[in-house]
C-alpha cells in the first residue's frame, strides 16, 4: 500500500483515536509500534535542535512548549509560567497554523530572533505589529520550514500514541524519570508537572544545529509530476536540503511519492523535493542519487 493509501485509511478513523488519546491527556515514549514512515527516536532530540525561544536561564530541568500565536491556551500557560522560570527553563517553538500574514510574520520573527519579549508580545497582551524582518525570503521560508517540521515530527509521536490529525496546542514535551512525556493542553497543575521533571544535563546549553542552515540557498527545477520510489531501506527525507536538518520520515525500498521539483545546492549536489503533506510547507527534500522515478501508474 503506497504512503497516500495508508494515510487515506488512517484518517478515517481519526476522531476515535484522537478522543482516546485526548482523554488520556498524556503520552510517553518509548512510542507504540513504528508506523511506516516514522523515525523511531525521542521527541526531545528534534525539539534541542528545533528554533525555540529561551524564557529563563540555561537549566538542564527545561519543559519545551509548542504554541501557536493565537492560542488562547498557550497565552495561559504562559501567564501561569512566569514565577517559575528560574527553577525550569522554558523553551518555546511557535507554529501552529498559520492564519493570516500577521502569524507568519510573529512565528517568523520567533524563529529567528529567539528573543524572549517576542513571547510577551504574542501573549501578555502586547502584541501591536510585528517587528520588520529585515531577512531574505528564503532564510524567512527557512525558518518557518523548520518550525513547521519540527512540530509535525513531534504530531507523528502523538499519532503513534493513539491520536490522528489537528492536534490542540499547547503541547508540553519533557523528560521524566523513566520517560519522555507529552502533555497536551494546559497542565492541570502545573507544580505536579514541574516536580516531575529530571535534568538533562547535556542539553543544558543546547543551541539549534538549523542556524547556520536558515541562509542556505537553492535552486527548484519543477519536475513533471511524477512517483519516486526509494531504492533502499532508511531513505530519510528532511526539511531542508541538507543531512544536518530536520529529518521528517524514513521510506522503505519502494515507498515514495511524487516530486514536485530537482533541487540543486551549489556545493551539496542534487536533491529530489517530494511531496508529503497538502499545505505549503508539506514539501521535504531527500539526496536525489537515492531515488528512481517510476512512472504514472507507479511502476518503476
Amino acid at each position: 500500500m503506497s504512503p497516500g493509501s495508508r494515510t487515506s485509511v488512517q484518517r478515517r478513523s481519526f476522531f476515535k483515536l484522537l478522543a482516546a488519546a485526548l482523554a488520556a491527556g498524556t503520552f510517553g515514549w518509548p512510542a507504540p509500534s513504528r508506523a511506516a514512515g516514522e523515525i523511531a527516536d525521542d521527541p526531545l532530540a528534534v525539539l534541542d535542535d528545533a528554533l525555540w525561544i529561551p524564557d529563563g536561564p540555561d537549566n538542564a530541568r527545561h519543559l519545551y512548549v509548542i504554541g501557536a500565536p493565537w492560542c488562547a491556551y498557550c497565552a495561559t500557560v504562559y501567564r501561569e509560567t512566569r514565577k517559575v522560570t528560574g527553577r525550569v527553563q522554558l523553551r518555546w517553538l511557535e507554529t501552529g497554523a498559520e492564519e493570516d500574514d500577521r502569524s507568519l510574520r510573529f512565528v517568523a520573527e520567533a524563529a529567528l530572533g529567539r528573543d524572549p519579549s517576542t513571547l510577551a508580545a504574542l501573549y501578555a497582551g502586547k502584541k501591536g505589529a510585528p517587528k520588520a524582518l529585515d531577512m531574505p525570503p528564503l532564510v524567512i521560508e527557512n525558518a518557518r520550514r523548520c518550525q513547521r517540521f519540527a512540530a509535525k515530527r513531534v504530531m507523528n509521536w502523538l499519532r503513534a500514541a493513539g491520536g490522528r490529525g489537528p492536534v490542540a496546542y499547547p503541547q508540553l514535551v519533557y523528560r521524566r524519570e523513566d520517560r519522555t512525556v507529552l502533555s497536551v493542553g494546559a497542565p492541570r497543575s502545573l507544580e505536579k508537572l514541574l516536580a516531575a521533571i529530571v535534568p538533562r544535563p547535556a542539553a543544558k546549553t543546547v543551541q539549534s544545529r538549523l542556524g547556520p542552515l536558515l541562509d542556505m540557498h537553492y535552486t527548484r527545477r519543477p519536475v513533471a509530476a511524477a512517483p519516486y520510489f526509494a531504492k533502499r531501506d532508511a531513505t530519510r527525507v528532511y526539511c531542508l536540503p541538507d543531512p544536518r536538518a530536520i529529518p521528517i520520515v524514513e521510506l522503505a525500498t519502494g515507498e515514495g511519492y511524487n516530486a514536485l521539483s530537482i533541487t540543486e545546492v551549489p556545493g551539496g549536489g542534487k536533491w529530489l523535493e517530494l511531496k508529503l503533506y497538502p499545505d505549503d510547507y508539506g514539501s521535504g527534500f531527500a539526496p536525489l542519487a537515492a531515488f528512481e522515478k517510476g512512472d504514472a501508474s507507479g511502476a518503476t
